[in-house]
């Protein structure tokens, strides 16, 4: 592989949020999620899930921690992708064996993962089981369905 395949990256990538967010819903029982976001270290030598159940946010609208528990995903409760992005960590894995600096590389897939949280907001895939649904990714993107910057 001489270059990265970031079309093959964004397709695993839309069908994994996919797959794993009707997951999650499913999981829920009857309860709403309230965030969806992916999360990556400084190096975005792996990418992975997180949701957030209403149930579970750990302040009240009228608290002043509120925002924080709500946005900050370190504090969400659903970080299981049942194995649902094994394909996206392994084509992770070799980019970052490519001859290409990796720091070259993990801009462009956050780029990739903003961009598919979008299209996949935009298709309607979090449409289902959700309360406010802020698709963000690793904390640098924030967005409510409004539109409005949080």
């Amino acid at each position: 592989m001489s270059n990265p395949d970031y079309a093959a990256f964004k397709r695993a990538l839309k069908e994994a949020v996919s797959n794993h967010f009707t997951v999650v819903v499913k999981s829920l029982s009857g309860d709403k999620c309230n965030g969806y976001c992916l999360y990556a270290n400084d190096e975005v030598s792996s990418i992975g899930p997180v949701a957030n159940r209403v149930s579970a946010l750990k302040s009240k609208p009228s608290e002043s921690r509120y925002n924080y528990y709500r946005y900050s995903a370190d504090e969400w409760s659903e970080w299981d992708d049942f194995e649902l992005f094994r394909g996206v960590n392994e084509l992770i894995c070799l980019f970052s064996k490519e001859e290409t600096y990796f720091s070259d590389v993990a801009p462009k897939l956050l780029t990739l993962c903003a961009e598919t949280l979008a299209e996949s907001k935009a298709a309607g895939v979090f449409a289902a089981g959700t309360s406010k649904l802020s698709p963000r990714l690793g904390g640098e993107i924030r967005e409510n369905l409004g539109g409005a910057a949080v």
